[in-house]
């Protein structure tokens, strides 16, 4: 077995960019939120894989995928590689997909050069990592860690109202099942998942690998105003109770407190808003948005949420109006394995290919898995740093490099 370790495995990138236009049907626009027939049809495209490889596959009570490997010593925790397959709504075909086919693509090359790892090696699917149902990010991974309890799901809701207990239920996953079961420390050795960089630094600097150092906390509010309903034409100005002003003020002073925090990278984003009743010549009655505050340290996060509070307090005395922020969702900020990160570092200079390390601003399942394995991610370039959009693009050969060190990375990891 030693000669075949040290034997250098290499990715089928053709294979990968097929793999990809079959799940996405060739568009460079995705809709499939988890829990949906698109998320089943992608679901049986792996499973069909799964069963042409001979994995052994299980689905747990959020809907997440483990297809295993078996290693030659079956005591041994496994090595668990991969990401997820739900998009936001209009998302681009890269983001989750390359960690997925990425993590198939490894099983598939050590099976087909008849390589048996000492530690089993698992292909892994988190469900909802988007919060594209229910605003809440990493929904599966940390259902399966423990974040979120069973419980819980019943007062997370979803734009149509429904319960994430009854979406999860209807779409044939019991949630009741992590009462009894859910991932614990020393079950998995190590996670390791392969990303799209979702910003723009290694694209900016050519590199084509980002050892992912931190991965961002965040915290994510919903804030609601409001006012008195009115004509807007014959309501004064100064006679205005109006949440839309209200809303607008926040918004913008967020924007600076991010700016200014001293981190020096904190970031605050309105990507949401809905006026109530929602017509053009009506002062509207309620106003609610979604404040979303990430950063690599969350002491940053802790005081733009400190900060929002105060704001929308204010603003509310301000004009007149009723005002509420809660929050709907947090993931504390991780720091990743520093030897994993150094290995992949080593790896992709053992390669050839360029490497530097970064944080990660956007969140990840790693991130909910670093508190119970060992834990690392391989970052590839966005073009233009573009990501949850019809523009998210990579190069097939940055997506050929990140998988040949996910590989290496596996192989070594699944060997200790």
């Amino acid at each position: 077995m030693i000669d075949e370790v040290q034997m250098e495995f290499k990715a089928n990138i053709d294979r990968i960019m097929g793999d990809i236009a079959s799940i996405t049907g060739g568009s460079i626009t995705t809709n499939r939120p988890s829990y949906t027939i698109a998320d089943a049809v992608a679901r049986n495209y792996f499973f069909d894989i799964f069963e042409e490889l001979d994995l052994s596959v299980s689905v747990d009570g959020a809907g997440n995928i483990r297809a295993a490997m078996a290693g030659r010593e079956p005591e041994l925790a496994p090595v668990l590689t991969g990401s997820h397959i739900d998009t936001v709504k209009n998302g681009g075909r890269f983001d989750g997909l390359v960690g997925t086919v990425g993590a198939l693509e490894c099983v598939r090359v050590f099976k087909e050069n008849d390589y048996i790892p000492k530690r089993g090696v698992e292909i892994v699917i988190f469900s909802e990592e988007e919060a594209t149902n229910f605003g809440v990010t990493l929904l599966g991974s940390k259902l399966l860690t423990g974040k979120v309890t069973p419980n819980e799901l019943r007062e997370i809701i979803s734009d149509d109202g429904e319960s994430a207990d009854s979406v999860i239920r209807n779409a044939g996953f019991d949630p009741g099942e992590f009462n009894k079961k859910i991932l614990t420390q020393g079950e998995v050795y190590a996670m390791i998942e392969t990303h799209i960089e979702q910003g723009p630094i290694l694209d900016r600097r050519g590199v084509s690998i980002g050892a992912v150092e931190r991965i961002a906390g965040m915290e994510t509010y919903r804030v609601v105003f409001r006012g008195v309903c009115g004509h807007a034409g014959a309501t004064a100005m100064a006679d205005r109770h109006d949440p839309m002003i209200g809303a607008a003020e926040v918004i913008l002073e967020m924007k600076k407190v991010a700016e200014n925090a001293e981190s020096g990278t904190a970031v605050a984003t309105v990507g949401k808003i809905t006026a109530r009743p929602g017509a053009a010549n009506i002062i509207a009655r309620e106003v609610e948005f979604n404040v979303d505050i990430r950063d690599a340290y969350d002491s940053s996060v802790t005081m733009l949420a400190g900060n929002l509070h105060i704001l929308v307090e204010r603003i509310a005395q301000k004009y007149g109006l009723e005002g509420e922020s809660i929050r709907i969702a947090k993931s504390q900020a991780v720091a990743l394995d520093r030897e994993i990160v150094d290995m992949i570092q080593s790896v992709s200079q053992s390669l050839g290919i360029s490497c530097m390390r970064v944080n990660s601003g956007a969140v990840h399942d790693t991130g909910m898995m670093a508190g119970v394995s060992r834990a690392g991610m391989i970052f590839v370039p966005s073009i233009d740093g573009a990501s949850h959009c019809p523009e998210e693009d990579t190069k097939a050969s940055d997506i050929e490099n990140g998988v040949n060190v996910l590989i290496e990375i596996i192989k070594r990891l699944a060997e200790e």
